[in-house]
């Protein structure tokens, strides 16, 4: 966040409503579109993921709150399509800097940005990126489209500066290992003063992550892409091809 800075087999049990503590037999188990945490159960669209984007990124212009909605979304997918039993009662999502910070509540800009990009992740080579973000250093302030600013989370050396790059030029962040959906980081802070230029949350993420990233908004199948181990914030493999759209039929009921 600026501020501070994934025998028999059982019957399928009934999805629980959001905010219920999970049935009997379930601990296990994640009912799609929702994801258990801090003790309940949460509607990823309508609750978990604005409640991130608010406490990720605060007030911060419109557009800024929109690309932090799709950072969000897709980290979230590949975590929870990596890893069944991750967001149920056996393995509770963190709620920490070391995942993706919740929030106590939401606000109406953040629920506006995860309403605006619904479904859509960042994507590259027909595969989700490794969408890591840190605060970095910040403000930025003036024309300046760079920093020399504070730096006081220490995480401005995990930011890359991608804009106009694409393929082989991309930066990679340290915050991963050297795969190739390792397209850097984006600055949560740098995101805030482009969007306050004008900037489009489309452009925001090119800047850090590269010119030839994309947003996939579930019209087609991506292309398949090789399977790497990924170090950033939760690791694991890179949700591909066939994962990517079981992912978001799943976990969005088919949305």
């Amino acid at each position: 966040a600026r501020a501070s800075a994934g025998g028999s087999t059982p019957a399928k049990p009934s999805p629980p409503s959001s905010g219920t503590t999970p049935p009997a037999g379930t601990s296990g188990s994640r009912p799609p579109g929702l994801v258990f945490v801090a003790g309940r159960w949460l509607d990823i669209e309508g609750d978990y993921l604005p409640r991130v984007v608010t406490a990720e990124i605060g007030d911060a212009p419109a557009e800024a709150q929109r690309v932090q909605a799709l950072c969000t979304r897709t980290y979230l997918i590949q975590a929870l399509a990596l890893d069944p039993i991750l967001g149920t009662p056996a393995r509770p999502l963190d709620t920490s800097q070391r995942f993706q910070v919740l929030g106590p509540g939401a606000s109406k800009g953040a629920r506006a940005a995860v309403d605006d990009t619904r479904g859509k992740v960042l994507i590259w080579g027909g595969a989700l990126i490794l969408a890591n973000y840190v605060a970095g250093a910040g403000p930025w302030r003036g024309r300046n489209n760079r920093p020399p600013a504070p730096d006081p989370t220490r995480t401005e050396r995990f930011v890359t500066y991608n804009a106009g790059k694409a393929g082989d030029d991309v930066a990679k962040t340290p915050l991963a290992r050297p795969v190739p959906q390792n397209r850097g980081c984006l600055s949560q802070w740098g995101a805030s003063w482009l969007a306050a230029q004008g900037s489009r949350a489309s452009e925001i993420a090119r800047y850090f992550y590269g010119a030839d990233v994309g947003i996939w908004a579930g019209a087609s199948a991506p292309r398949p892409a090789p399977s790497s181990r990924s170090g950033g914030r939760s690791g694991g493999d890179v949700l591909v091809g066939a994962a990517l759209v079981w992912g978001l039929k799943y976990l969005w009921k088919g949305a």
